[in-house]
């Protein structure tokens, strides 16, 4: 064999492979997949642009549940746009101004800003309707309110303004989709007008014990890399202690629970072993936790010790419930 030539995968690399690209649909990401082909489907019919907000945590599937929802609308419909992506997607830069998020957009439908443009939002909107689009994704939108002052997340909540009554001055029906962490929630809160134009979400949610269905729609994540990674009988992810296990070592993010298990089957294979254990997952999750100090390791736990510290927290966090409702009533009273 030539030194150049691609090594064979063993058993356990492929599964690693074969992780990078998992996506599985929960009932969370069903749901907003759900809500994003409603938001397309009323803007093209009521010819009115229609507002949508998907939030999630970082590691939740945003970004995959966009990518399989722009994958779906190629499929559904397959005649061709001028542009010939339906959906524009556009990643919002770090560090984000509304001039360089305009330029963004322009780029990523193949324009550029003329210098001293001053109409950002009747430039971006007229090649959303050159392209033919069907709908624009503002992926990580809340890069524009993270280190900003007050007038500058005034000009960003401007800047989107001014993009949608375009549109709806012209009647165009488009899907404006935001995506990003809970703060949107709050740089929308800030203005009341965008407060109600977005008001429509699409949640993904961190997985938690006290969530209601949170366990399940896990499981079926567990389930699905358990069809992919050759488990030792220790681990018995399909079980309520291996589950709760891994719900544990991932902090309930998708992201964390396939890193963490992509890492043990790397562990596993340059061991010469032919399927992961809890060793190999506890080696795992120490070098993913290598900087905290004091962290406790859920692989390295009896089924008693998991079980016990998933029962305390289901009950903090339904302690945290009630608490949170009872202010709320007060508040009202």
């Amino acid at each position: 064999m030539s030194a150049h030539e691609p090594m064979l995968p063993t058993p356990l690399e492929a599964a690693h492979d074969q992780l990078s690209g998992l996506f599985v649909e929960t009932a969370e990401h069903k749901k907003a997949l759900a809500k994003l082909g409603r938001a397309v489907q009323t803007a093209r019919r009521t010819q009115q642009p229609y507002c949508l907000v998907v939030t999630g945590d970082p590691g939740t599937g945003k970004t995959r549940t966009l990518q399989r929802f722009r994958q779906a609308m190629e499929t559904q419909y397959p005649e061709p746009l001028v542009g010939g992506e339906k959906i524009l997607y556009v990643l919002t830069p770090e560090n984000a101004a509304p001039k360089t998020l305009a330029e963004s957009i322009l780029r990523a439908g193949g324009d550029a800003l003329v210098a001293g443009d001053t109409s950002h939002a009747s430039r971006v909107v007229s090649l959303l309707v050159e392209l033919g689009s069907w709908g624009l994704i503002l992926d990580e939108y809340q890069h524009l309110s993270e280190q900003k002052t007050a007038n500058q997340i005034r000009l960003a909540t401007q800047n989107i303004k001014n993009i949608y009554n375009e549109l709806e001055r012209l009647k165009i029906g488009i899907a404006l989709i935001l995506s990003g962490t809970s703060a949107i929630r709050r740089w929308l809160g800030s203005n009341q007008e965008l407060q109600q134009r977005f008001a429509n979400f699409a949640s993904l949610p961190t997985y938690t014990l006290a969530g209601a269905g949170h366990l399940r729609s896990f499981r079926s994540v567990v389930a699905k890399i358990a069809d992919i990674v050759p488990y030792a009988p220790d681990v018995n992810p399909r079980g309520h202690p291996g589950a709760l296990r891994l719900l544990l070592a991932s902090s309930g993010t998708l992201r964390t629970l396939v890193n963490l298990n992509k890492e043990a089957c790397l562990i596993a294979s340059a061991a010469g072993d032919t399927q992961v254990t809890l060793a190999h997952l506890i080696e795992a999750f120490e070098d993913a936790q290598s900087e905290i100090d004091g962290i406790v390791n859920p692989f390295a736990l009896s089924d008693t010790e998991v079980l016990d510290i998933a029962a305390r927290a289901t009950l903090d966090a339904q302690q945290a419930v009630s608490t949170r409702a009872q202010r709320q009533r007060r508040r009202a009273g």
